[in-house]
């Protein structure tokens, strides 16, 4: 199915379970992906977008009591995206099973034809859900989560590698000593079992397009169908709400929005790093709009694009070695009294104590 028509698809479902979309449109915004855009001059204050509560995908809302037992065995905080990913990959492997059978009608007795899934409840979840889950993007890419070792190495950037590397270490032994031990046991498990590449698209998704917003903030996160599809600015001119007389999830327009102008949010304030592991981008460059008094010359500085971003800097034994031998090849003031070997003077005790205090491994 085209991609349009998907949106379509998504756009009538969730209006026809009693959300609304008004006055905006999916454009394909560049490097930033597929993206909301006002169809027509958007005031201040005016709702973009209503979903009700009940379409807000969270934990348990798949109706698979083994995707409930899997979020319960979610012990790393940091990962809090894991336990709605479960969720996300039960439901789309269940799609997928019902979508298989569909495709072979007058074949039930055939011993060649997938098995239909058990659990009456959770294959009506699937149906309810399918329209939603099916406009998610099929693929990962861009996201570090998906790079091999030869990509993550050309980043050069150890603080984002060393947190691909654990992400995939846990969520392979989530996989294989959580999540397939719960399926199997509840009978959630699909024809074609569950792989772990799934897994970290599940994963990718959830933890790109969740939201902790309202009734949520406090939990794992929901998908919002129509509302997660708002791109993030360090600048918006909107935001998700929750309406405390209806309970339903809003996209509030928080400025006037011009005809032809992106719909975007916050994604809160995250830095460079957690933009990228979490959602496949980064906010480079300046932000040069502002101008500056005379007096004050260092206000005309560009500001970063992306006002909460740091910078973590890693240093190592060999890194210090270079340096240092690269000072004595230029003759650089100082170099003289760099030590011949870095690692032998980091052995003193003092000089190992700073250099710990640093966070620099010896």
């Amino acid at each position: 199915v085209a991609a349009s028509r998907r949106v379509d698809d998504l756009f009538e479902w969730a209006e026809a379970l009693g959300g609304r979309v008004s006055k905006v449109r999916v454009e394909d915004c560049g490097a930033r992906g597929d993206g909301l855009v006002a169809a027509d001059d958007i005031p201040e204050g005016e709702l973009v977008a209503t979903i009700p509560r009940e379409l807000a995908l969270g934990v348990g809302g798949g109706c698979c009591r083994a995707a409930e037992l899997i979020a319960q065995n979610v012990e790393d905080d940091d990962l809090w995206a894991v336990g709605l990913a479960a969720e996300l990959m039960l439901l789309r492997a269940r799609i997928g099973a019902l979508d298989a059978l569909a495709a072979r009608p007058g074949q039930e007795d055939d011993a060649n034809a997938p098995p239909a899934p058990a659990d009456n409840a959770a294959n009506a979840a699937a149906v309810f859900w399918a329209p939603y889950v099916t406009s998610l993007p099929a693929g990962a890419a861009g996201f570090p989560l998906y790079m091999d070792r030869k990509e993550l190495a050309a980043l050069q950037y150890p603080p984002v590698s060393a947190e691909v590397e654990r992400r995939f270490e846990y969520l392979r032994q989530f996989m294989y000593d959580v999540v397939q031990p719960l399926a199997v046991a509840s009978g959630a498990l699909p024809p074609d079992g569950l792989k772990l590449d799934t897994l970290g698209w599940a994963f990718v998704t959830v933890s790109s397009r969740a939201m902790r917003v309202g009734a949520e903030a406090g939990s794992g996160g929901a998908l919002m169908p129509v509302l997660d599809m708002a791109n993030h600015s360090a600048s918006p001119n909107a935001r998700v709400r929750q309406s405390a007389v209806s309970g339903d999830y809003q996209l509030q327009a928080t400025r006037a929005i011009a005809a032809g102008e992106e719909v975007t949010i916050s994604y809160g304030d995250l830095s460079n790093d957690d933009l990228f592991l979490n959602h496949g981008f980064f906010v480079d460059g300046f932000d040069e709009e502002g101008t500056a008094a005379e007096e004050e010359p260092a206000a005309s500085a560009p500001q970063p694009a992306n006002p909460h971003d740091v910078v973590q800097i890693w240093l190592g034994l060999p890194l210090l070695e270079a340096g240092a031998a690269k000072a004595r090849e230029l003759g650089l003031a100082g170099a003289e009294a760099l030590p011949q070997s870095v690692a032998q003077a980091a052995a003193e005790p003092w000089r190992a104590a700073a250099l710990q205090a640093l966070g620099v491994p010896t």
